[in-house]
């Protein structure tokens, strides 16, 4: 299953200001990840790329914050997962890693089934569902699939 979210008009995507399966706030995160690429020619996409931006997400933020992560432990994450960046210089468009596919394609079938929107909380869940080097480091900051199970709702 392929997720376009290259076409964007006005800034605003493909579908105007809503997609049909990522709420408001993932839809920017996702925009945000691949319009950093561009601007670094970057041409590979890993987890990595998409968790540094979900943890600027703010429902994710409120959720990692309600289940008692701090701002700076939150920050030194972030500059951790930072440091993990690849940058695959090229000329190209970005593409990402099949982890991220299938991470973004469960999001689509999440949608589907509940029918409605879902956000950046359900993605970052999708992300720790494997031991890449971020979804080890978000494990090990306490930052885990249990802990976030139960905020779904937020953000659908």
């Amino acid at each position: 299953m392929f997720v376009d979210i290259f076409s964007r008009s006005g800034g605003e995507g493909a579908h105007g200001p809503d997609h049909p399966h990522f709420n408001r706030e993932l839809f920017l995160s996702l925009c945000s990840v691949f319009e950093r690429a561009r601007q670094e020619k970057n041409t590979f996409l890993s987890q990595e790329h998409f968790m540094f931006e979900l943890l600027e997400n703010p429902e994710v933020r409120s959720v990692l914050l309600h289940c008692g992560l701090t701002p700076v432990l939150l920050e030194e994450i972030k500059g951790k997962l930072e440091n993990m960046l690849e940058i695959c210089p090229g000329e190209s468009d970005p593409y990402s890693a099949l982890p991220v596919m299938r991470a973004l394609s469960q999001v689509v079938i999440r949608s589907k089934a509940v029918h409605k929107k879902v956000g950046g909380v359900y993605l970052l869940y999708c992300f720790l569902s494997n031991d890449s080097q971020g979804g080890v480091l978000l494990k090990t900051s306490g930052i885990s699939r249990n802990i976030l199970k139960p905020h779904f709702d937020v953000s659908l």
